[in-house]
């Protein structure tokens, strides 16, 4: 009976450690999934991804490899302007994390753009058909082209068709732990993108913090909150209507269906990135729906796969779908 007693209690410590490490683990293994706006002519500001309330120790790092599919179609006009954003970008990213100690992160994050016409215009009508979501009216637009235009008075602003691959703006940040469940994190935006072809190709930055729902411990539901503001240097296109800042943050919810695999939706909104304009596609401020979860392979290994829309109608692509693979 002694010998059974005394095999219960090693039983139990084990799994007493076990779920110690489990929860220590969570601490960084259950980050907001990477959803910001990834519209065309959002990619001249340091939108950076939002959720991150937690940082790397010393000894931790991560590697992650992204792909999103962003298809955009709007079509927005006024008595003197006109505008017509219709394309499609497969961006690929490679990120890196690694702690430092003393509560602090370094990462970066380098980005590859195919931008053209695309293929998912047939399924995104449909899918905007099958929901009752806003198309925009792209039903009544050619399939699978690249159109960039912008008219003021008559004299074209922008007009841009080009297609092809392209690096993105290189993104360095770094991370501080400033509480339990909080952190200030800064990002440098680098001009390492195609101004011409519409990827980036300017300075920018955004400082902001990130900061987790306060529930209970062994909670089945976690979040974040998060707020922060942005600065761009001016790209070429619509050099003159470019703002220079913005403010932005974000709200999440999400919930353990299995100890392995959580649902999310969250929020991400902006203030609007142009002035001096009447349209809505250039005055309104953005926001995007995330919908989607993670699962977690292993106790090194998650998958994250969501899908973004704009409740807000021209303020941000219209369709977006996110796969990537994290490695810890």
């Amino acid at each position: 009976m002694r010998v059974t007693s005394k095999r219960i209690l090693n039983r139990t410590a084990r799994l007493a450690v076990l779920a110690a490490i489990s929860c220590s683990s969570n601490v960084y293994a259950w980050d907001a999934l990477p959803a910001y706006n990834q519209g065309t002519l959002a990619r001249s500001f340091a939108l950076p991804a939002i959720g991150q309330s937690s940082v790397l120790g010393a000894s931790q790092s991560s590697f992650s490899a992204d792909y999103d599919l962003t298809t955009e179609y709007y079509v927005d006009s006024s008595l003197n302007e006109s505008i017509t954003i219709d394309g499609e970008t497969s961006a690929f990213a490679l990120s890196w994390r690694q702690g430092i100690g003393n509560n602090l992160e370094l990462s970066a994050r380098l980005p590859v753009l195919i931008v053209g016409g695309g293929f998912m215009d047939h399924f995104i009508d449909q899918w905007h058909k099958t929901f009752g979501l806003p198309d925009g009216g792209r039903p009544l637009a050619a399939s699978d082209v690249r159109q960039i235009s912008y008219v003021v008075n008559g004299n074209p602003v922008l007009d841009v068709q080009q297609s092809g691959t392209t690096l993105g703006d290189i993104e360095l940040a770094a991370g501080w732990k400033v509480g339990e469940g909080a952190a200030l994190r800064g990002m440098v935006k680098l001009p390492t993108g195609s101004d011409s072809k519409l990827t980036g190709g300017n300075w920018g930055g955004a400082l902001w913090g990130d900061f987790a729902l306060p529930f209970d411990a062994g909670s089945s539901w976690d979040g974040f909150a998060s707020l922060g503001a942005t600065v761009a240097q001016k790209a070429d296109a619509l050099k003159d209507q470019q703002r220079n800042a913005a403010i932005f943050g974000g709200v999440g919810l999400g919930y353990f269906v299995t100890q392995n695999f959580e649902l999310r939706s969250q929020l991400y909104a902006h203030s609007a990135l142009y002035k001096n304009s009447e349209l809505d596609s250039l005055k309104k401020p953005g926001l995007q729906l995330t919908m989607g979860g993670t699962y977690r392979w292993s106790p090194k290994v998650s998958m994250d796969v969501f899908f973004q829309e704009d409740p807000v109608t021209y303020s941000s692509p219209d369709f977006s779908l996110h796969v990537g693979v994290t490695v810890r």
